[in-house]
């Protein structure tokens, strides 16, 4: 382990503040943590993005689109940031030069099926910078836990894109039905989640053949991600 320079205690103290802050901010600037907080910070305050009719605003999918992209300009190397940045601004085209394809219409076209590809490209680089990078067990851990949440929001826009299809991909129980609306975008953030936590409320079921069985692949990975990670963790030096 590198031994970090000592300040000199002679110097003025204002020196010595901004000798501090740079450490930390080079330190920020190459971890995990960031991206793990903005991901948190995304997914608890998802609410504020619900709209009563279901529908999918364009400000919901931009914000889901923009903040994976602090990870990989942190963390990753030049090549998978270019290849990040023209797939998050192929997804969002739509916003921009076909409004019919904004918004609720573009997750189920080509706007959808880019972003689950922009998701994909982020997860793989942030992987490969996690498990097999030169990381501390901290950092490991951060990083995680962030490509576990963008796993689960992966699953969610695949649970959107279901729902768009067919209206009874997704339903309500009867038991919350009464105090329940349409489902909407958040609806299926939480329904993945719980998913990917093997929680199992009840109050979202599935309802066809094709959204059982993502479930059934998000439970699993969800029960073996964790061991998979812990076991990375625990072999890293060998």
């Amino acid at each position: 382990m590198t031994e970090q320079p000592q300040v000199p205690s002679a110097l003025p103290w204002h020196h010595r503040v901004v000798h501090h802050g740079r450490q930390t901010i080079n330190r920020v600037r190459s971890s995990c943590l960031p991206l793990m907080v903005a991901m948190f910070l995304l997914l608890g305050f998802s609410w504020l993005l619900d709209d009563a009719d279901g529908a999918v605003s364009p400000f919901a999918i931009m914000l889901y689109a923009a903040v994976p992209m602090l990870g990989v300009l942190l963390l990753t190397t030049r090549t998978w940031v270019i290849a990040a940045f023209l797939l998050l601004v192929a997804s969002n085209a739509a916003v921009f030069f076909s409004p019919s394809l904004a918004g609720e219409h573009g997750i189920m076209l080509w706007p959808g099926k880019l972003l689950v590809i922009y998701y994909g490209v982020i997860i793989l680089a942030l992987v490969r910078v996690i498990f097999f990078g030169k990381r501390t067990v901290r950092d490991r851990v951060y990083g995680g836990v962030a490509v576990f949440l963008l796993f689960g929001v992966v699953c969610a826009i695949f649970y959107r894109q279901m729902l768009a299809m067919d209206p009874h991909a997704l339903h309500v129980s009867i038991s919350a039905v009464e105090v329940h609306g349409a489902l909407n975008w958040n609806d299926c953030v939480y329904f993945s989640f719980v998913t990917l936590a093997t929680i199992g409320f009840g109050d979202i079921v599935p309802g066809n053949s094709m959204v059982r069985s993502l479930a059934m692949i998000e439970g699993l990975i969800g029960v073996l991600y964790p061991a998979v990670l812990l076991a990375r963790l625990v072999s890293r030096d060998e």
